[in-house]
């Protein structure tokens, strides 16, 4: 058994890249992508565009090239939840999609059907990922 040591117990669902040589878990403040092969901390990926102890992400997945990293987050200030898409390579956000009302997200296994549940818990959507 390998094990990860993380820095906090506020830890969130990890998420394995498409080829298994990554895992990324969110914690607050930070998403970190660790080497599976040695249990290595390999990238820490700074994702808060606000201050430290209003937002915290809540799920993370990969999309089907192994390069992009979806989050989303809520910021405790305003209640609003945003989704980020990054490129764990470069460390840089491709895209944000704010004032959502996305509380979890999920992958499909071809990785091309995003789904996502509501703050509230009442819908879930479904996006398609291009």
């Amino acid at each position: 058994m390998l094990t990860f040591n993380v820095e906090s117990s506020r830890g969130f669902r990890p998420a394995f890249s498409p080829d298994s040589r990554f895992l990324a878990t969110g914690e607050r403040g930070t998403i970190d992508l660790w080497d599976i092969s040695s249990g290595k901390r390999q990238e820490r990926i700074a994702y808060l565009s606000l201050s430290y102890h209003n937002n915290s992400a809540f799920d993370i997945a990969f999309g089907p090239d192994g390069r992009t990293l979806i989050s989303n987050e809520r910021d405790y200030s305003t209640g609003k939840y945003k989704m980020k898409f990054w490129d764990i390579f470069s460390k840089s956000e491709r895209q944000t999609l704010n004032d959502l009302d996305i509380s979890c997200i999920a992958l499909s296994p071809d990785g091309y059907t995003l789904a996502s549940g509501s703050g509230d818990g009442t819908t879930i959507k479904l996006w398609r990922l291009l």
